[in-house]
């Protein structure tokens, strides 16, 4: 009996305990996109961009996301933005030395439904940065996301651009009427994310920006209620083995 009493106890630890933990996640949402956000990470609106960056203002010279969105017209096609991504680009430091870009790698990638133009490229944004791309063209918008971070530091940054990427959804709610800027994508980014001496990195007021917990509490609820329908159905079990030794 007071075995299947812990197992009851335990069972229910487990469904109700774990799967909060699972579900409570930080969400940045705007209003085409929206992913989950690592905890050490912030976002912000930009002018017609949001930026996210880490909250360590140490790290926030080390990488940045930046991200827009507009209405599709007559550039905004796929095959229109894998030429522009297959392009080399020119950047400057602030010694006015001028660098050639490198692309590493362009493919297409499906993430959470939604097929995605994926190419990473080194000196493309800034001297001395790795930048990923991410561009679409989806439900009647021209979207790119670009995550970049220093090559020395690139690797270290690798676990939350993933944790980012694939959790990215395309809105099914995206508004009439435009919210964010319109963008360039063979403009994008440049000097908009970053200052001119490579360092300086966008920062500003947080506008817009949503911490979604939608779901949370009613999810806990179901999860309590199924446990104490685990621990009564083992209860029961137990009252029934009772009253046959007694009998």
């Amino acid at each position: 009996m007071s075995r299947l009493l812990n197992l009851a106890i335990s069972v229910l630890i487990i469904s109700t305990l774990v799967p909060c933990t699972a579900i409570a996640k930080k969400k940045f949402v705007n209003s085409y996109v929206e992913f989950d956000l690592p905890d050490s990470w912030q976002c912000n609106q930009e002018g017609g961009q949001h930026v996210c960056q880490p909250i360590n203002p140490d790290q926030r010279k080390e990488a940045i996301i930046v991200m827009a969105s507009k209405y599709k017209g007559p550039d905004d096609d796929i095959k229109q933005y894998q030429a522009k991504l297959e392009q080399k680009r020119k950047v400057k430091d602030i010694k006015g030395k001028e660098y050639d870009s490198k692309k590493q790698y362009l493919r297409s990638t499906f993430i959470q439904g939604t097929m995605w133009l994926d190419s990473q490229h080194e000196n493309s944004e800034v001297p001395g940065f790795i930048t990923r791309y991410l561009a679409t063209v989806a439900k009647g918008l021209g979207m790119v996301l670009t995550f970049s971070a220093h090559k020395s530091k690139f690797n270290a940054y690798t676990a939350d651009f993933y944790t980012m990427i694939n959790s990215l959804r395309v809105r099914n709610d995206i508004p009439a009427e435009p919210i964010e800027g319109g963008t360039d994508l063979s403009k994008f980014g440049s000097g908009v994310a970053f200052g001119p001496d490579g360092k300086k990195l966008a920062d500003g007021k947080a506008k817009g920006l949503q911490i979604d917990m939608t779901g949370a509490k009613d999810n806990t609820i179901i999860y309590l209620v199924a446990g104490l329908v685990v621990l009564v159905a083992v209860y029961l079990v137990i009252r029934r083995r009772n009253k046959r030794r007694k009998k």
